[in-house]
């Protein structure tokens, strides 16, 4: 092919760069129902805002001397021979270590392009049909796209779940 007849068309780029870029916040804003939530940010990042750990921890103290006291006034088990103190409960480490966030979105993005046939690099550089390859980079673009738009919403608008709220709240009150 020669070089000199090479060209982009700019005003389809601009039409798939904000396509893209729509697309972005949309599985952004889906999957925030997910990220967002209390379950994902206990269990998959192990983190947990320090009044549910003091509560859980208060809990765990309470049965335990409530045993304690049973095996005093004999109704435990007998012949233990060694008291057993009570033990703060273990925090859970969660996943955090790995990036599901990261994997999680890829994997939605990647499907959505795919179903819908959505291949920017078909359509920036025109070919007669999208391919599955083209669409899977397509997600991947939009799944970075997705992260920035989280940044956005977090870091410049202030957006967040209440779960994220109480999370930060408390690493800025340990901080200073």
């Amino acid at each position: 092919m020669d070089p000199n007849l090479y060209h982009l068309d700019w005003a389809r780029v601009a039409e798939v760069l904000v396509a893209v870029t729509i697309l972005a916040f949309i599985v952004e804003r889906a999957l925030a129902l997910l990220f967002e939530s209390r379950f994902f940010l206990e269990v998959v990042e192990g983190k947990k805002p320090e009044s549910v750990k003091k509560a859980e921890a208060e809990k765990a103290a309470a049965a335990a001397k409530e045993k304690l006291e049973k095996e005093r006034a004999g109704e435990g088990e007998a012949g233990k021979g060694k008291s057993e103190t009570a033990k703060a409960p273990e925090t859970p480490k969660g996943v955090g270590r790995f990036p599901m966030k990261e994997g999680i979105a890829f994997v939605v993005a990647a499907a959505v392009c795919v179903i819908w046939k959505f291949d920017a690099i078909s359509m920036i550089f025109p070919k007669e049909q999208t391919t599955v390859l083209g669409a899977v980079v397509t997600g991947a673009l939009v799944a970075g796209g997705s992260k920035a738009s989280i940044r956005l919403f977090r870091d410049a608008m202030g957006v967040k779940s209440t779960a994220r709220r109480l999370l930060d709240e408390e690493a800025e009150a340990k901080k200073g």
